[in-house]
């Protein structure tokens, strides 16, 4: 047996870039080594690894495999093709330096050695999250950091001529957009920031346009008037009681933070 050709295999995905809630498509091309062989399992793993307080943790999420009791034959030197399709879940982070995903693929075969491959993706923002990160730097903010907490994920920016620093997270459902924002307004009278939290919603019905008029209204009001902030304006109201959600970009599945 030494020296024989083994079976491979190969994920060829149709992108490489997602948003969550987003499903992965591509196929798996499967190439026959010197002899003919029964193929038992063909598993692709998405890992996620997560650098928290600088120590990285990789972590399994959800798993592709053939159908139970599936057994595939590839024979000596030839090509198959299984269609792949993984749907990502809607609650977890984007990529950033701190959060990277990648899918791993093996390949079980009856006598011989286990082919693996791997495939990096990268996770987005969805595009009314997006805009509303793009706005802020449009109102002169710059993004300092991102970061993942016991609720999720945040990011935070950062207005070096006002002094002010915020915190957003968000989470996009079809309606619109929950957002939580914690503020820090920096005064020379306070020895300490002086910290406003608060959430609102933006419609999906709002046009790109007004978003950095929205979030610019939202910072100002906040600072303003914090206990005033929901119900100022009323493109802000929100059932208060359904709103967990908007506290997080998303979770991360299992006991890893």
């Amino acid at each position: 047996m030494f020296g024989l050709e083994s079976a491979k295999v190969d994920l060829k995905l149709d992108k490489k870039e997602y948003i969550p809630g987003e499903t992965m498509t591509g196929k798996l091309l499967i190439k026959g080594g010197s002899r003919d062989k029964n193929i038992y399992s063909l598993e692709s793993i998405l890992h996620v690894k997560v650098i928290k307080d600088k120590i990285p943790k990789i972590t399994p999420l959800i798993k592709y495999s053939l159908e139970e009791d599936r057994c595939l034959f590839i024979q000596s030197k030839s090509y198959r093709e299984v269609p792949f399709e993984l749907i990502l879940p809607r609650n977890i982070p984007v990529s950033t330096d701190k959060v990277e995903y990648h899918l791993s693929t093996k390949l079980d075969i009856d006598l011989g050695k286990n082919a693996s491959n791997r495939n990096e993706i990268t996770v987005l923002l969805p595009p009314s999250s997006s805009q509303i990160l793009k706005a802020t730097e449009t109102l002169g903010f710059f993004q300092e950091d991102n970061f993942i907490t016991e609720r999720g994920q945040s990011f935070r920016l950062v207005h070096e001529y006002a002094g002010t620093e915020i915190d957003l997270s968000f989470f996009d459902i079809s309606e619109g957009v929950f957002v939580k924002m914690g503020l820090q307004k920096f005064t020379t009278e306070l020895p300490s920031p002086d910290v406003l939290s608060n959430q609102f919603f933006i419609p999906s019905s709002i046009s790109v346009e007004d978003i950095p008029e929205i979030v610019d209204k939202a910072i100002n009001e906040a600072l303003k008037n914090p206990l005033m902030f929901t119900s100022e304006l009323a493109i802000y109201k929100h059932n208060i009681g359904n709103t967990k959600k908007a506290y997080v970009t998303g979770f991360i599945i299992g006991n890893m933070i």
